[in-house]
């Protein structure tokens, strides 16, 4: 049987302070220029193409629209009514290596939230919109003749496992099934597991010095808020769109 594979690029947001240092062990490293050893096959057929998606799904009166970029290879596409497979991409930017191995029509999306770090633009990098711009762009993909009557399953890891368990709630008409491998579904606020591994990946990469120089910021930052000199120095340093007024902002 000949499938249909997309891979879907999910929102990510990562947590800002480093935990303290703990013995964990060391961060897995991906090349995701190429899926493991599995030779490329017609690289030359993946392709990029648009779509035009909704900034805000849930404000009728806002009509703004940004054009999503997606990669596609239907080099092996079964044709009318092959299963569709989403792999639904996480803590990474999609790169063509993910299609250009095995027997699958794929495409891969990027997330509309890391255009623009405005503040006014962060209001759209969330979980809801992040489901939603699934859901449209599976609608959208469906609505044409060839793809009706295709089946969807989702595949994710880590991240963009915790999607799929939560698109397969919000919309379970959109997706016969789904594949969530090592999600972290228990929420916790105080997340130090995660922490660690940023803090291995930056100890690996930088060093014993980088984890210093940041901890050392993260306190001068703290320390700086309770004044209000402080909290000019900072709006100046990291170019604020909006006045800090107290410590809790």
């Amino acid at each position: 049987m000949v499938f249909l594979w997309i891979l879907f690029m999910a929102l990510y947001m990562s947590p800002a302070i480093l935990a303290q240092r703990r013995v964990v062990e060391p961060p897995i490293r991906v090349d995701l220029s190429s899926p493991g050893d599995v030779q490329p096959l017609t690289t030359s057929n993946v392709k990029t193409d648009w779509i035009t998606m909704p900034i805000d799904h849930f404000d009728p009166q806002n009509t703004d629209t940004y054009q999503m970029r997606f990669m596609f290879n239907d080099e092996f596409f079964g044709g009318p009514g092959s299963p569709i497979f989403i792999l639904v991409g996480g803590e990474w930017d999609i790169v063509e290596g993910w299609l250009q191995a095995g027997n699958m029509f794929e495409l891969a999306r990027e997330n509309q939230g890391y255009h623009n770090f405005t503040a006014e633009n962060l209001r759209f990098l969330n979980v809801d919109q992040a489901l939603a711009d699934l859901a449209y762009f599976i609608n959208e993909f469906k609505a044409h003749p060839v793809f009706q009557n295709s089946k969807v399953i989702l595949y994710g890891g880590s991240y963009a496992a915790n999607m799929v368990l939560w698109f397969k709630q919000r919309y379970p008409h959109l997706a016969i099934g789904g594949v969530a491998s090592s999600g972290p579904i228990l929420a916790k606020v105080d997340f130090t597991g995660y922490l660690e591994v940023v803090h291995e990946a930056f100890l690996s990469e930088g060093g014993e010095q980088c984890i210093a120089t940041i901890r050392q910021g993260i306190s001068d930052t703290i320390t700086a808020m309770n004044t209000e000199e402080g909290r000019r120095k900072l709006e100046r340093s990291y170019r604020t769109i909006m006045s800090w007024d107290t410590s809790l902002d």
